[in-house]
This record gives C-alpha cells, structure tokens and sequence, in this order.
C-alpha cells in the first residue's frame, strides 16, 4: 500500500514568492496548468469574493492554494541536463530546512533523511531492490509473467531522478533481519508507546513539509511505503540501524501534468463541526 498526499502545480500563485527562481530551465513543459485549473483549484471561493473583509491576505491564499493544489506524481524521467540535477539536489535541502519546522513534542527532533540521486550506484540497486520485489510477490500468484512485472518496476524505478527515505530513530523493537530471504517484508510492527505515537506523526508532518516545499519549487513528488521499504535488502542499502523505523521513500523528479482536480470523499463542511 501507498500513503499519498495528493497534489499539482499553482505556478502564477507560486511566482509571487519573494526571490523565487526562474526555474525555466528547470520544469517540464507540460507541467504549466491552465486558467480554469488553476480557477478551480483556489482556495478563494465565490462566497469569499462576496465579503471581502473575509478574504485571506494575497500571502496567505497564495501558501493556500499552494497546499490545495499538490498532487501526487508516478511516472518520472531522468533529468538530462546537468542544471536541472544540481537544481533538484540544493531543493531537497532546502526542503529538509523546512521539514525541521514540523512540530515535535519536546523538541525531539526525531526523523532524519537519506538522499540518493539518480543516475548512482545507490539508486539503480535501489531499482533491483524493487524489482527483486515485484518478482517475489507475482511469483506466488502469476508466475508466468513475474519476469516481466519485475522487469518493467526495476525500469520505471530507474528513471526517478531522486529518492528522499524518511526515518524516526529509536522508533521500534530492534529487528533482526532475514538473512534468508533479504527481498521478503518483514513483519510490520505499529509504534506502541506515546513517545514512539508522537515521534512518527512528527515524521509525517516533516514529510508533509518536505512535499510542499519541492510542489513550490515545480517539483513532483511520490510518498511511498510499500513493501520495499520493509525488506532487509533496503534496510541495508540505507545503514538503517535496527531500531530505526522507515516512514517513508519520497520519489522526486520534474513536475509534470497530472490531474488537476482531486476527488474528496467528503467536503470541508463535513470535516468541520463548531460545538
């Protein structure tokens, strides 16, 4: 399974940020929405235009729709130019700057990160890792095609530009890994103490950070904790100690036209009661 937190681009609103960089060069061509998306996608709605002492100051609705428009982004491609590369990489840290600011009981300060860029040696055994993966699950209930799945996930994991894994320190049970079968999940264990409740919400409240940070930088991004993360293969690419639990594998690349619209099961009126 995949915990996603959904979103798009709001670029004009998103250009009005102080000292922002053109980024040109850097986004995809396509990733650009269009008048009406981005009409649909404000926060502002036609009640609040009718009360204009109501309205939120242009700084916050801009931060506003910023939020409200992010999506999440599965197909990537490898950035071909140099400046795009570099680019990515001194956003993700300054998207780690901002996940610091996620509230943590006691100032815990919990969760920390690990970077791997792609093209490396670091991510294409990441890409095998998945693969290896795919292969073992189709085995049991489509083996005659296993092969193929497994080799069209290593493909598509390949061309992710980046890969951001999340991780709260001394968060579960030292786990002993499987030395048998390093691609086989091992047994998810929920965090049992209150400090273990508060240090992974803070995590997820970082990752939330680090998601909204790149969205405003016109980079896409996938929130991902699937069963590879769970294997003792990725637990020991990463140097994750044994009682260091993964939140999370963000995948980051361009931003490219995804929907534009997201579907709620429920509306905000059904969210909020005033008691």
């Amino acid at each position: 399974s995949e915990a996603e937190l959904n979103g798009n681009t709001a670029s004009s609103n998103k250009d009005t940020e102080t000292g922002r960089r053109n980024n040109s060069t850097v986004r995809s061509d396509d990733s650009t929405p269009s008048e009406g998306d981005l009409k649909e996608d404000s926060i502002l709605s036609d009640k609040d235009t009718e009360t204009e002492h109501l309205r939120p100051a242009p700084l916050a609705a801009s931060f506003q729709t910023l939020m409200t428009t992010r999506r999440t982004q599965s197909k990537f491609s490898l950035l071909e130019h140099e400046e795009q590369q570099l680019f990515l990489k001194s956003a993700i840290e300054r998207a780690v700057v901002c996940a610091q600011s996620a509230p943590n009981h006691h100032k815990t300060e919990p969760f920390f990160f690990k970077r791997i860029m792609a093209p490396s040696d670091s991510s294409r055994q990441l890409a095998d890792i998945a693969s290896h993966v795919v292969y073992q699950k189709k085995l049991k209930k489509d083996p005659e095609h296993a092969q193929v799945h497994a080799t069209r996930k290593g493909e598509k994991w390949r061309k992710i530009p980046a890969f951001l894994v999340t991780l709260v320190k001394d968060n579960q049970e030292a786990q002993v890994l499987n030395n048998t079968n390093e691609y086989e999940p091992m047994e998810y264990k929920p965090p049992t103490t209150e400090r273990q409740l508060e240090d992974y919400a803070s995590a997820c409240a970082a990752i939330q950070n680090v998601l909204l940070s790149l969205h405003a930088e016109d980079i896409g991004t996938k929130w991902a904790t699937g069963p590879v993360i769970h294997t003792p293969a990725f637990r020991k690419m990463i140097g994750a100690k044994q009682s260091d639990r993964v939140i999370g594998l963000i995948m980051a690349g361009l931003e490219s036209q995804v929907s534009s619209k997201r579907r709620f099961r429920n509306s905000a009126e059904d969210l909020l009661q005033d008691i």
